[in-house]
């Protein structure tokens, strides 16, 4: 079942690597000079935004009412929150009364766009670094500022070769694999989901990255 509008979670792995990671606000993992690393966290959980899916709910959701496949810990500070909206990802650091934008989380992966065929089972390569994720449109749509048009996209934490490229005929994003910035227009679907995250956390109108 592929969601259009879908929050994932990731929460560090417990390993001697993340020692100082865990439970760290993102300041003292500045003063500490640490920095996000996805190879740190682990995937968790996965849920289609539904028009009740608040921020609010979401935290009621995995820490009080936790749904029977979230085997994480109750949402703390150090998670990461990946909103997908439209096809875009955007990634947030749990921080103690505040979420952080933190598109260096997403660095490294390669995404490719599905251009002759809707994005569905056999339509592109599998292997042990994935796809991570999987995005169906559900209609050609316009991307990379209007260069062309896609079904889908898939990504993965390591290139595709030439030929399976070409095998499925897919097309490689323009700031493969190394973007350290979301596009201003990803970011900005984001900010009402974000907003109700800082309203709830009732984060102060100068420290809120909706800004």
């Amino acid at each position: 079942m592929f969601y259009k509008d879908i929050f994932l979670v990731y929460q560090l792995k417990h390993d001697n690597a993340t020692r100082d990671y865990r439970f760290e606000s993102y300041d003292n993992l500045k003063k500490k000079k640490l920095t996000i690393n996805k190879a740190n966290y682990e995937y968790i959980y996965m849920a289609p935004r539904t028009n009740d899916a608040t921020l609010e709910n979401i935290f009621t959701q995995l820490n009080t009412k936790r749904p029977v496949d979230f085997t994480g810990h109750s949402l703390s500070v150090s998670d990461i929150v990946v909103f997908r909206r439209d096809g875009n990802d955007s990634a947030f650091y749990i921080d103690n009364f505040d979420v952080v934008f933190v598109p260096e989380f997403l660095m490294g992966r390669y995404k490719y766009y599905s251009i002759q065929r809707p994005v569905d089972i056999g339509t592109f390569p599998k292997m042990d670094s994935g796809p991570v994720s999987v995005v169906k449109y559900g209609k050609r749509t316009p991307v990379e500022n209007m260069a062309f048009e896609a079904w889908g996209y898939v990504s993965y934490d390591e290139p595709l070769n030439h030929e399976q490229i070409g095998a499925y005929e897919l097309q490689s994003a323009h700031d493969n694999p190394d973007n350290t910035l979301t596009p201003r227009h990803q970011f900005e679907s984001q900010t009402q989901f974000v907003g109700e995250w800082e309203k709830y956390l009732s984060v102060p109108e100068e420290n809120r990255v909706t800004r």
